[in-house]
């Protein structure tokens, strides 16, 4: 047998209780002896009626308070209409007040018009003659108006527990703790279905961890001692027939073993399951009157853990969104702080330039002076003034470019940029440098070619690439310029066939102070092409430096975004 079965056939029914009322002993005695059994007989499978008789009008409706207090179901009052003291009628009536009880008036023929006036004043659902003629009519008659009972006892009892359910979901779906809801969740359910205790165990991974439990045993003994966690195997061996990753409408009944109060004899188990996989389990241990778990009570923890388990599964998505929310704000103070420093970097940079471009040129200016003084002397003292005026020369042309370098390095160039013709500044700059000479191929598209950038600066871009292209081209100067259009990009090549360079230092020469091949180095600064290279990289274009190999010239080109006609206007 297994364990659901067992737990079915230990469920016991709920007592409801049946008053009859008669000053006829005789026919009091003869209910006593055939009513109680006849309507058990016939009775559904969640109730069982205790009968209760009385000869006394106000002995039964002082019994009818006192169960009432208690908190007992009265089903049924069955009294005669003629009795001494108080009318039938008046009992019912005062009955009516205190439950709602199916109340049956029994007369004989004489008092029916007194039982007609008190159905239609809803004192009474029912009257029957007096004496019973058939006992078989008479005990399906009482069975019905049970069962109607029943019925709607059940009714509002769902009613009840569905409005209840709604206003669950509508509280726990507005918690904003983890911890919080999975409290409320256990609270509710050991509230909605009146159990000693409940355990709400969450997945973690293959282990269910104990979260939350609440209640104590039938001897009221304190808070329960807790399992810390179940693996698959426990839960397999404590729940058997049980899918933790499976919805089910009813919990499923539980006879407790290694969990639960002492002195528990049943229990329901529900498993969390969401639409993305098991969320966790919950139990709940003995019912505080008592009585066995039910139907109904299945039912209600079924729904409980269905909701619980979006409620659960909707705040861990919280908290991976908090989460991932405290990530980006602390990235994004990091890149707060970060660009603070950049921009401090970057004004102290500037000073920087500034400060070493002042204290540079007042010595350059000092030097310079040397060019205003009179050769006097021999052939020595001219040399030697030549010599100085030469390391002046070079060391200015070093400082200027330096310096350029350095402030093109800190060009905002994107928020300074206008729209400019790459094609019209490669004419430009071709007829200011002396590059008539050369064997040069101009390949340029018949339309302008706009570019995001500032002219003066992409002049001095075309100027150190096409000065390049004929210092580096020894004898007779073979040069193609050339500008091509693409998607959404415009380039510029300039190809010699000069010395060229090895594939290793490709990428070198773009960087300050890189010398392709030392032997065709006979001076300057070195870094012409890291100019041109920072200039391009600002305004959000690049530069390639490519070559074949050594004497086999070499090519330059810079890519940058193309302006439509309409954004250059």
């Amino acid at each position: 047998m297994s364990q659901p079965q067992a737990a079915l056939e230990g469920f016991q029914p709920t007592s409801q209780y049946v008053i009859c009322i008669d000053d006829d002993q005789d026919f009091l005695s003869s209910l006593e002896i055939f009513l109680p059994d006849a309507i058990n007989e016939a009775r559904g499978p969640d109730v069982w009626y205790r009968f209760l008789f009385s000869s006394d009008p106000q002995d039964a409706l002082a019994l009818l308070q006192e169960l009432q207090d208690d908190g007992a179901v009265v089903a049924m009052i069955v009294c005669d209409q003629k009795m001494p003291g108080m009318l039938g009628t008046e009992l019912l009536a005062r009955a009516k007040a205190v439950c709602d009880a199916v109340r049956v008036l029994l007369t004989g023929h004489a008092g029916m018009e007194s039982a007609i006036v008190a159905i239609n004043e809803g004192l009474l659902d029912r009257y029957l003659t007096k004496p019973i003629d058939n006992q078989h009519e008479f005990v399906l008659t009482l069975s019905h108006l049970l069962h109607r009972f029943e019925l709607d006892q059940t009714v509002a009892s769902q009613n009840q527990a569905l409005q209840s359910l709604y206003d669950f979901s509508d509280r726990i779906n507005a918690l904003r703790s983890y911890e919080e809801t999975a409290r409320f969740l256990a609270a509710f359910a050991k509230e909605a279905i009146g159990c000693h205790c409940v355990k709400l165990f969450l997945w973690k991974g293959s282990v269910l961890e104990l979260v939350t439990s609440l209640g104590d045993g039938p001897g009221g003994g304190g808070d329960v001692p807790d399992p810390a966690c179940i693996d698959s195997a426990t839960f397999e061996g404590e729940f058997p027939g049980v899918d933790p990753g499976r919805r089910a409408t009813d919990a499923f009944p539980y006879r407790p073993h290694l969990f639960g109060p002492e002195g528990t004899r049943d229990g329901l188990v529900a498993c969390l399951v969401h639409s993305d996989g098991p969320v966790g389990v919950i139990i709940a241990f003995g019912r505080e009157d008592g009585t066995s778990f039910g139907p109904s009570d299945r039912k209600i923890l079924a729904c409980i853990a269905n909701t619980g388990a979006i409620a659960l599964r909707n705040q861990q998505g919280r908290l991976r969104l908090q989460g991932l929310l405290e990530d980006a704000q602390h990235r994004s103070r990091e890149l707060a702080e970060a660009k603070r420093r950049a921009e401090t970097l970057d004004r102290l940079k500037s000073d920087f330039l500034t400060f070493i471009s002042h204290e540079l040129r007042t010595p350059l200016a000092q030097i310079s002076a040397v060019s205003l003084i009179e050769p006097s002397g021999g052939p020595e003292n001219r040399e030697l003034l030549a010599a100085v005026q030469s390391g002046y020369d070079r060391l200015e042309t070093l400082v200027l470019q330096g310096l350029d370098y350095f402030e093109s390095l800190a060009l905002d160039g994107i928020a300074k940029a206008g729209a400019v013709d790459l094609v019209d500044v490669v004419r430009s700059t071709s007829d200011r440098i002396a590059v008539d000479s050369a064997a040069t191929e101009w390949v340029l598209p018949d339309g302008p070619c706009f570019v995001r950038f500032l002219e003066s600066r992409l002049a001095q871009v075309v100027s150190i690439l096409l000065d390049n292209a004929i210092k580096f081209s020894p004898g007779e100067k073979q040069i193609r310029t050339e500008v091509q259009r693409g998607d959404g990009v415009v380039s510029l090549t300039v190809r010699d066939q000069g010395v060229g360079f090895s594939h290793a230092v490709g990428e070198q020469l773009l960087r300050p102070f890189t010398v392709g091949n030392i032997r065709n180095h006979s001076r300057g600064s070195a870094l012409s092409l890291a100019k041109a290279t920072a200039l391009v990289e600002a305004f959000g274009g690049t530069i390639e430096a490519r070559s074949p190999g050594e004497g086999c010239g070499a090519a330059f080109s810079i890519t940058l975004p193309t302006l439509e006609a309409e954004e250059a206007a």
